[in-house]
């Protein structure tokens, strides 16, 4: 498409006129385009591959969610810090 803006291409875009900027625009390709583009391209899966990883990891690890008062050091049966659960006798 940028080809095609670069030529000021305008309307109707026919299947032909389409074909003409096409086989244009290959002819364009320099080695060193295409090793930009294959690079840029290995750059981009590798930066997906490692936000995966990182972001797997982060599932993957134990999260803790303490709820209740942490400045309370008592050991109560208090229906407030067990949450209502019961105790299994010793």
């Amino acid at each position: 498409m940028r080809h095609a803006a670069r030529n000021k291409t305008s309307p109707p875009f026919t299947a032909n006129k389409m074909l003409r900027l096409l086989e244009k625009a290959y002819g364009q390709v320099t080695a060193e385009n295409w090793a930009n583009v294959v690079r840029h391209v290995k750059e981009e899966v590798l930066s997906d591959s490692m936000r995966d990883v990182h972001f797997y990891n982060f599932v993957e690890n134990e999260l803790i969610i303490q709820v209740g008062d942490d400045d309370t050091s008592s050991n109560d049966d208090s229906d407030d810090e067990n949450l209502g659960c019961a105790y299994l006798p010793d």
